[in-house]
């Protein structure tokens, strides 16, 4: 059974409000430093652990910060691994707790929302789209809310700079020599994919230039579709790392040739392991340095604004 503050009040023969004043660091001038020396060493040789629920209904707050994503993917996945490792980091720096919260994909957002909004929380990071009702419904909240990656309406956020990302790299891909593009996009809306989508549409007209929608990183189908364009300076643009290299694994299945018949490129700044000799170009942006930012604006104000660090690189 846990040791209390009430229990060293016993053993010490003191009050118990002085035993907590004591142990809280509010003793004060009022406490004698020998009173004050018996409390500590008794909490000690008890094995005293003070009560973190106790203390956050004190102080009016837990020191924790949570994260929530209401994508099903785990922390196995390159973006929310990155994401989570940096927001971790960015913690520690502040000395609090990181609390990664399930999708409870099965759950109404009303639910939903009312689990992140039960008090273990100070703050919460946020990881979804626009059109998500949680999000609407966590901008009306008194929780602090930051959004991670893509921008929420009413909600600050941290992103990256998706426009200048894909615009670069576009005109990376002219100046190669590329005349054929394709840009490669998830059938479900990502406000910061749909942002790199009108920049590759935008930076691409008057070329011959094509949008094609796969099940989130499943590129493989896109192959299908591009027989025609085979091997006519083609060059397609995923929209992140792991369907890039889900793209050159099927290529190189099909017999095509990288970058002979299509050039590929990811998004977010990963490479993959499965193909040590065969890197792509991507656009990455320093993940430390979004979370860092999107902890400063959690403990900040609500104001919007947004943080660019994304450059593009070659491969």
């Amino acid at each position: 059974m846990a040791v209390t503050g009430k229990d060293i009040a016993k053993e010490l023969g003191i009050s118990q409000p002085t035993v907590s004043r004591i142990l809280s660091g509010r003793g004060g001038d009022r406490i004698s430093l020998e009173t004050r020396e018996r409390v500590l060493e008794a909490a000690a040789r008890l094995e005293y652990q003070p009560n973190a629920i106790a203390r956050s209904l004190r102080h009016g707050k837990t020191d924790v910060v949570g994260f929530y994503s209401v994508y099903d993917y785990d922390a196995r996945n390159d973006f929310l691994g990155a994401l989570i490792g940096s927001l971790q980091l960015a913690c520690y720096a502040h000395h609090l707790d990181l609390l990664l919260f399930s999708a409870f994909s099965e759950r109404s957002r009303d639910e939903i929302a009312s689990k992140l909004r039960d008090g273990r929380i100070d703050g919460l990071f946020l990881h979804a789209a626009p059109s998500d009702p949680l999000a609407a419904t966590l901008a009306r909240a008194s929780l602090h809310v930051v959004a991670l990656a893509d921008q929420l309406p009413g909600i600050p956020s941290a992103s990256f700079d998706s426009e200048g990302g894909m615009r670069d790299l576009v005109a990376h891909l002219i100046n190669k020599g590329y005349e054929k593009f394709v840009f490669v996009a998830p059938d479900v809306e990502l406000e910061s994919v749909e942002r790199r989508r009108e920049v590759f549409e935008a930076a691409t007209r008057g070329r011959e230039a094509r949008v094609m929608r796969v099940f989130y990183e499943q590129s493989q189908p896109v192959l299908d579709d591009l027989g025609d364009w085979r091997g006519q300076k083609l060059a397609v643009c995923c929209w992140n790392d792991r369907a890039a290299y889900n793209l050159l694994e099927a290529s190189q299945e099909r017999g095509w040739q990288v970058p002979q018949d299509l050039a590929i490129t990811g998004f977010d700044g990963f490479v993959s392991s499965h193909f040590p000799s065969r890197q792509l170009a991507t656009v990455g942006g320093d993940w430390d340095e979004l979370a860092r930012a999107a902890h400063g604006r959690k403990l900040a104000t609500r104001e919007m604004a947004r943080y660019e660090a994304i450059k593009p690189r070659d491969g």
